[in-house]
């Protein structure tokens, strides 16, 4: 198998990454929207609210993109590849403990393993398409996410057919079983440079480098050791007489000028001079022993400190260390580096959690309104059709007078308000107009938060950045299912949960908006103003 590297023309196979990550989006964004047909079903089954499910369907795609960012750092041991096609196997491997769980708690067990499956692949997705399309990234990740609005289209319409069939657990296990697909599209993802030939060369070119320069070492540690013998005893022994010491002082250094240069001479001279100056301290020590009463122990400047003190100053090290550690690990630095994803980070969240509530709730709110499924799944196919365009066109959309930022704000606004009309729209073409502007908004503001991270960080930090945009972005996605799902429970409406969600929607794009209108130093990049 022929793998690409540095500065090599990939030839077509780039776009076969596309297709095996649009492959990935397809299932992943699909399922998350499937459950919205089996919610009633599920309610009756477990006899549990609608909040509790809604929490678990969160975890689906909320979870997965929540621990991506702690999967970060596997990306510096193994390749994109890999983390999909284990990804696969264990989304896979949850929705088969969901279609056989017999309360809620199983079963949100299984969506969390699911998720976690997702995990592995979502981060995975990013990081293969900039690799392979640094120039067109927005150009090709409008593209591969635009294929997750496909799935929202067809698999809610698949599950609701099969679930008339075999009911929810067998569609379920159908569901499973597309999922395993995850584990083929991973398989496409190439890499550009063989991190196994990478390492395996580089491990023996460094151990024979080691240990030729070990052996260097070991016998110049030897010539110096027998030098240094010589050396301490012809002129620093304290048994010679100075005369004597004298005499063999020339005689020494005399045969040492032949095999040493002068600069290791002063090495071994100095060395010298300090192992005579701890034999002398210690002979003092010896002295001032005596003088100490039998039972009694010598105590040493350093030890009137106190005991507690010292512990603590051992434990504030160590505590420092592994929140140094910490932060380099997952380059959490970012946030003070470049203080302008603080407001970003928080808008990113709230986009997480209007997701997940017009995805989960979306077709419950149309048969709240007296609709049946048939008209809701229509709903739904709208919703997701504009979805598809959303996330398909914002990439061409972008130039040099627009930024993902300023498209961020006006994509929330404009989602926002489509939120709060539906308090007054019962007609099936109002609804159909406020899914198709909700679908295409969201469909964008999914795109769009690769997009501002690449706008803001620098390049080579671009796979933290999404990696921490993945940890708001997830766990926004998990309140906001649970957060809808409780405003339903004590207002038995779904209307007052659109409201909100739409209000979150303002909130996010007003702090876009302060990042990316408003001049102001706090938001300027620390570490280019400390290059300057």
């Amino acid at each position: 198998m022929k793998v690409f590297r540095p500065g090599e023309s990939q030839g077509r196979w780039k776009y076969m990454i596309v297709v095996g990550a649009a492959i990935v989006n397809f299932f992943n964004t699909g399922t998350a929207k499937s459950f919205g047909v089996l919610i009633s079903d599920l309610t009756e089954d477990f006899g549990t609210g609608v909040s509790i499910l809604g929490f678990g369907i969160g975890m689906c795609h909320g979870a997965a993109v929540g621990l991506a960012f702690f999967l970060r750092p596997l990306l510096k041991k193994t390749t994109c590849r890999v983390l999909t096609m284990i990804g696969g196997c264990l989304s896979g491997f949850g929705f088969c403990i969901c279609s056989i769980s017999g309360n809620a708690a199983l079963f949100t067990s299984g969506i969390a393993v699911a998720g976690f499956g997702y995990s592995f692949m979502i981060i995975s997705n990013v990081v293969i398409i900039k690799t392979y399309f640094p120039d067109s990234f927005p150009i090709a990740i409008s593209f591969s996410l635009s294929a997750g609005a496909v799935g929202m289209m067809l698999i809610p319409v698949i599950t609701e057919k099969l679930a008339n069939i075999y009911g929810w657990r067998g569609s379920l296990l159908l569901i499973a079983a597309m999922n395993f697909h995850n584990v083929l599209a991973g398989a496409l993802f190439r890499p550009l440079t063989s991190t196994r030939h990478k390492h395996s060369y580089s491990t023996k070119h460094d151990g024979t480098a080691d240990s030729a320069r070990e052996r260097r070492t070991v016998e110049n540690s030897n010539s110096f050791r027998s030098d240094e013998k010589t050396t301490y005893r012809g002129q620093y022994s304290p048994v010679n007489a100075p005369e004597q010491g004298c005499s063999e002082n020339k005689e020494t250094q005399s045969g040492a000028n032949s095999c040493l240069d002068s600069k290791k001479r002063m090495t071994v001279i100095q060395n010298c001079e300090q192992s005579l100056g701890v034999s002398e301290r210690n002979d003092e020590i010896s002295e001032e022993d005596r003088l100490i009463p039998k039972g009694q122990s010598r105590r040493k400047p350093d030890d009137f400190k106190s005991g507690s003190v010292e512990e603590e100053s051992k434990a504030t090290t160590v505590d420092g260390g592994c929140m140094r550690s910490l932060i380099e690990l997952f380059d959490l630095r970012l946030l003070y580096d470049f203080p302008a994803l603080n407001p970003i980070m928080i808008a990113v969240l709230l986009s997480g959690a209007t997701t997940t509530g017009w995805v989960a709730f979306l077709l419950p709110n149309a048969l709240e309104k007296g609709y049946n499924m048939d008209k809701a799944i229509l709903l739904a196919s709208v919703g997701g059709l504009w979805n598809f365009i959303g996330r398909f066109c914002i990439g061409y959309m972008l130039g040099k007078r627009t930024t993902a930022r300023t498209m961020f704000v006006i994509c929330n606004l404009i989602c926002g308000v489509a939120f709060c009309l539906d308090y007054v729209t019962t007609t099936f073409w109002g609804l159909s107009i406020l899914s198709a502007l909700n679908g295409s908004t969201i469909g964008a503001l999914t795109v769009l938060i690769s997009l501002m991270i690449e706008e803001i960080v620098d390049e080579s930090r671009f796979t933290s950045g999404v990696a921490l945009a993945f940890l708001f972005l997830g766990l926004g996605e998990i309140v906001g299912g649970l957060f809808a799902g409780w405003l339903y429970d004590i207002s038995h409406t779904y209307v007052i949960a659109f409201i909100a969600l739409g209000v979150l929607n303002v909130l996010g794009a007003l702090l876009t908006a302060i990042v990316t209108f408003l001049p102001c130093s706090l938001f300027r990049t620390r570490h280019l103003d400390d290059k300057e």
